[in-house]
C-alpha cells in the first residue's frame, strides 16, 4: 500500500495550534493556583483581574470526583447541589483560617458552615438510598380519622387518656419522606454504609440535631447560637463530611485525589 505523504503545516496553522495549547496549559496553571491564592484577593476594593481572585474548586473538578450517577432529574439535582454546597464551604473555610475575626462572628460562620455541611450528609444519604432501593415506602395510606372530641375519658396508668382511631386504606407503594435522624437510624442498623471508623454514626448521632438549629426560636432555649456552634463542633462536621465524602459510596479516584479535591476539609 502506498503511503500519501503527510501535508506540512503552514506557518499560520501551526501557530495557531501553538497558541490554543499555551492557552490550555495557562489555564490549567491558574486553576491550581487561584485556589491557592490569599482570600484579600477577592476583596471588592482590591478590584483585581478575574484570573488574579481565589476560586474554589471547579464545578467540573468536584464533580468528576462525587459518585452519584446522574440517569434522572433528582439525582442530577442532588449532585448539583452537593457541588455548589462544598464550593460555599471551601469559601467559608477560607474565611475561618485566613480572617481574624471576633468570636461571635467566628461563631456565626461556624453555623452557616454546619447547617450546610450537615445539607450535604443528607443530600448524599437520600441519594444512597434511593439508589439502592432501601428508602421507606409505604402501601397505606389514612383516609379517615375520628374526631377526637367525641371521644370518652379514660385512666390509664393514672393518665387521663382519649382514643383516637385512624382508618388506613391500601394503595399503591409510595415514597414516605425521610428525615436525616430516620436516614442515619436505617444506614447504621443495617450496616448499609461502612466506613473505617466504627463510630462515624455515633458522632452523627450526636450532631444530627444541628440541623434543626436553622431558626433562631430553635428547641434549645438554654442554649444560644454561640455556645452551640464552637470551632471543635465545626471540625467534627468538618471531619464527618470529609470521611462520608471519600467513601466508596461516595467518592471516584485513589487516596491521593481525595486529598487533593477536598484539602480544604482536612
Amino acid at each position: 500500500m502506498k503511503l500519501k505523504p503527510i501535508k506540512p503545516l503552514d506557518a499560520k496553522t501551526a501557530k495557531s495550534m501553538v497558541t490554543k495549547e499555551l492557552k490550555k496549559k495557562v489555564l490549567d496553571y491558574f486553576v491550581v493556583e487561584q485556589n491557592e491564592l490569599p482570600f484579600e484577593t477577592i476583596i471588592a476594593i482590591k478590584d483585581k483581574p478575574c484570573e488574579e481572585r481565589w476560586t474554589p474548586k471547579s464545578v467540573n473538578d468536584l464533580g468528576k470526583r462525587i459518585y452519584i450517577s446522574c440517569d434522572n432529574t433528582l439525582n442530577k439535582k442532588i449532585k448539583e447541589n452537593v457541588i455548589y454546597n462544598l464550593q460555599y464551604l471551601e469559601y467559608l473555610q477560607k474565611q475561618l483560617s485566613e480572617l481574624n475575626l471576633r468570636d461571635p462572628i467566628r461563631r456565626m460562620i461556624n453555623k452557616n458552615y454546619i447547617l450546610t455541611a450537615v445539607s450535604i450528609i443528607e443530600g448524599l444519604f437520600t441519594y444512597y438510598l434511593k439508589k439502592t432501593g432501601n428508602y421507606s415506602y409505604s402501601e397505606w395510606k389514612i383516609f379517615k380519622t375520628e374526631n377526637m372530641e367525641n371521644a370518652k375519658l379514660e385512666n390509664l396508668d393514672g393518665k387521663l387518656v382519649k382514643k383516637q382511631v385512624e382508618y388506613y386504606e391500601k394503595v399503591d407503594k409510595y415514597e414516605v419522606s425521610m428525615n436525616l435522624d430516620a436516614m442515619i437510624q436505617k444506614i447504621c442498623d443495617n450496616n448499609y454504609i461502612e466506613f473505617d471508623e466504627t463510630d462515624i454514626f455515633a458522632k452523627l448521632n450526636k450532631n444530627r440535631k444541628l440541623r434543626n438549629e436553622i431558626h433562631i426560636q430553635s428547641e434549645s432555649i438554654f442554649k444560644s447560637d454561640y455556645k452551640t456552634f464552637d470551632d471543635n463542633t465545626q471540625i467534627t462536621i468538618k471531619n464527618l463530611l470529609y470521611k462520608i465524602l471519600t467513601c466508596k459510596e461516595f467518592f471516584f479516584g485513589d487516596d491521593r485525589e481525595k486529598y487533593i479535591i477536598y484539602d480544604f476539609l482536612i
